[in-house]
C-alpha cells in the first residue's frame, strides 16, 4: 500500500506539473526579456527558470530512486524539490508585489 501511494506521488508529480511549465516559459522568457524596465520581476523569473529545470530533473531522480528500490528517498527528493520551488515562487512573488523603493 504505502508503495502505491509512493507511485502514485511520482504520477501526479511527473505530469501535474506540465500546465505550469507552460506557464513557467512564458513567465521565464517575458521575464528575462523586461527585466531593464521591470527589475522587481527578478525573483519570478529566476523561480521559473529554476522550475523549468528543477521539476524534470527531480522528476527523473524520483522516478530513478524508486526504480532502485529507494521509495522513501523518492519521495523525499520530490517533496522537498517541490517545497523549495514553491517557497522560491512565493520569494519572488512578494519580491514582484512588494518591491523595495515603493511607498
Amino acid at each position: 500500500m504505502k508503495k502505491a501511494l509512493f507511485v502514485f506521488w511520482l504520477v501526479a508529480y511527473t505530469g501535474l506539473p506540465a500546465i505550469v511549465a507552460v506557464l513557467a516559459l512564458i513567465f521565464a522568457f517575458e521575464g528575462f526579456a523586461s527585466l531593464r524596465t521591470h527589475p522587481e520581476n527578478v525573483g519570478l523569473t529566476v523561480a521559473s527558470a529554476l522550475f523549468l529545470v528543477a521539476w524534470p530533473v527531480s522528476a527523473l531522480a524520483g522516478w530513478l530512486l524508486l526504480a532502485l528500490g529507494r521509495a522513501r528517498a523518492s519521495c523525499l527528493v520530490t517533496g522537498l524539490t517541490a517545497l523549495a520551488l514553491l517557497l522560491l515562487w512565493l520569494l519572488g512573488l512578494g519580491l514582484a508585489v512588494f518591491p523595495k523603493g515603493r511607498p
